[in-house]
């Protein structure tokens, strides 16, 4: 092996950011979002292209979180299932267990949506759920608007003592980890923080501010503070105004009531059209009312009207439909923000006329607010889109966060191809890398590797040392991380054949720290005081150079 190359490093400050500055790229499109809870077995790591050992973990939420009602005291987290640990350092083969070790799904799965549909209620944002197949967490594709699962995955493994979960950062650069959530099973959560445990509200309402570009904040009033405080309600007016500056808000009137307001019977919206038909309509508050009026040919024996918010929100709503004289001839109430679909089967008068769709909410709480989707069959003809004139709701995108600070730098030659340096992480986390380079000969590539203290390889990529960039990430577990760059030149290269390279790098997740103040029980039951610390914001992993024959303790992050 060659010796490695003089480097220049740089060490730079943590990127702890105020509330105000946003972590991450931001949503591509805010008002089209979807979550869905990974199942168990979902692998957390990823192995990277050709390696033989990867070290990975698997989702252990369902069977740490179930409830079987929403205020009973939630199991403790142990993280097993079958004699297999959740562990991130339990290797390959490791599956999730929290379906089993939570006894059931409604309870856990609610307080988790309600915490996202908190912020989303409070602004431009619809999240819709979607169902997710099992897919390992970090694969290749979009990272917003994959067909295979939701934009934000829910998924849970035994983190270090430090955290209570960890949200990942939402980057292209990131790809399908963008928004992910993975809540640490080995914790003792209780619905209201009872008993000793954690609010599971609390601790998810917090990380799905970071979803939505929020980093911590010295606020005490603040979700995001970087420890828990105890239980929280909702969102402090610092929240509302930084989710605010993101997306917009309040939350802005579907186009139907910015056109004309339609509260009431006498003010409904009025559809043109002869028979069947769809719309798109919003419930802005919990008192806001929708009405639309359409008719009925004569000789219409029976008609379907369906509200579907499945995918598009977690709005829990109620529709009715009215006749002309103002009776109601049906009605259904959505009760469960995971199946809010309904449908209406009406027989109206064989003379047909006119009638109202009445679309109001179900709940008083944030259940109450979203996005629906109207559509009214067996009136003849193909189905009209009807659009109002009123445009599109507007919502800001969050500023872009500061360039990823340089971790190693330096020229690798074909004599001195390949130089390395070690990482330290403090806590489990995303670890991203980018990779520059250029080279004053065609045909160079560079190769990063990212290999643990076992020296099983962890995360790689190759970039073309033609002047652009190339990243990638990876779900890593605390410890000490080696990272080699080797430069691969051709045959033909001439004896002064270089490349300039610089790796850049941070960590893209921030999680909530388990410090409970006056404390300083360990957050592990059964285990000793560990003076558990707050969570660090998506951090720069500082960089030590090593060579082949000679090793440096690395910095934390």
């Amino acid at each position: 092996m060659s010796t490695t190359p003089a480097l220049s490093v740089t060490r730079l400050e943590p990127r702890d950011v105020p509330a105000a500055v946003a972590l991450g790229d931001g949503w591509t499109d805010p008002t089209n979002l979807t979550v869905g809870f990974a199942p168990d077995g979902t692998l957390i790591g990823q192995p990277p292209p050709n390696a033989v050992e990867v070290h990975t973990t698997a989702t252990a939420l369902f069977g740490t979180l179930g409830l079987s009602a929403v205020n009973k005291l939630l199991s403790p987290l142990t993280g097993t299932v079958d004699g297999v640990t959740g562990s991130l350092t339990s290797g390959p083969d490791s599956r999730s267990n929290a379906n089993t070790a939570f006894g059931g799904l409604s309870g856990w799965q609610r307080e988790i949506l309600r915490a996202f549909q908190t912020w989303a209620a409070a602004t431009n944002v619809n999240i819709g759920l979607r169902g997710d197949p099992g897919v390992n967490f970090g694969t290749n594709g979009a990272y917003q608007g994959d067909s295979r699962f939701a934009d934000i995955r829910i998924g849970g493994t035994r983190l270090d003592p430090s955290a209570l979960a960890n949200a990942m950062i939402v980057s292209p650069d990131n790809g399908t980890w963008s928004g992910d959530v993975l809540f640490n099973t080995a914790i003792r959560y209780a619905v209201g923080g009872g008993s000793g445990g954690y609010d599971l509200f609390t601790v998810a309402l917090h990380e799905a501010g970071h979803v939505f570009g929020l980093a911590h904040s010295d606020d005490p009033t603040s979700v995001m503070s970087a420890s828990y405080y105890g239980a929280r309600t909702g969102l402090s007016a610092s929240d509302l105004w930084t989710i605010r500056s993101y997306y917009g808000g309040p939350r802005q009137a579907d186009g139907f009531d910015r056109l004309a307001t339609n509260n009431s019977r006498a003010a409904a919206t009025g559809v043109t059209v002869s028979g069947n038909f769809s719309l798109n309509g919003d419930l802005t508050t919990t008192t806001d009312a929708d009405w639309y009026s359409f008719r009925v040919p004569a000789g219409v024996r029976s008609f379907d009207a369906r509200l579907l918010t499945t995918g598009l929100s977690l709005l829990t709503a109620q529709l009715a439909v009215v006749d002309a004289s103002g009776r109601e001839v049906g009605s259904a109430v959505a009760t469960d923000p995971t199946s809010g679909d309904l449908r209406l089967t009406v027989n109206p008068d064989a003379a047909g006329g006119q009638y109202f769709l009445r679309v109001t909410s179900a709940s008083s709480d944030v259940f109450g607010v979203g996005r629906y989707k109207l559509v009214v069959s067996g009136l003849g003809g193909e189905t009209s889109v009807i659009n109002p004139d009123g445009g599109a709701a507007t919502a800001n995108v969050a500023p872009p966060p500061a360039e990823q600070p340089v971790l190693a730098s330096g020229t690798l030659t074909k004599s001195a191809n390949q130089s390395q340096f070690t990482l330290g992480l403090a806590t489990s986390g995303l670890l991203n890398l980018s990779a520059e380079s250029t080279s004053n000969v065609s045909g160079v590539d560079i190769i990063i590797e990212v290999f643990d203290a076992g020296g099983r390889k962890v995360l790689s990529f190759t970039q073309s040392a033609n002047g652009s960039a190339v990243s990638k990430s990876a779900y890593l577990a605390a410890g000490t991380y080696t990272v080699r760059t080797t430069a691969v030149f051709s045959l033909l290269a001439p004896r002064g054949a270089s490349v300039d390279f610089a790796i850049r790098g941070s960590v893209e997740s921030d999680p909530m720290g388990t410090y409970k103040p006056g404390t300083s029980t360990s957050p592990y039951p059964g285990t000793s005081s560990g003076g558990g610390t707050g969570g660090s914001s998506g951090g720069t992993p500082t960089s030590t150079t090593t060579t082949s024959s000679t090793s440096a303790p690395p910095y934390s992050y």
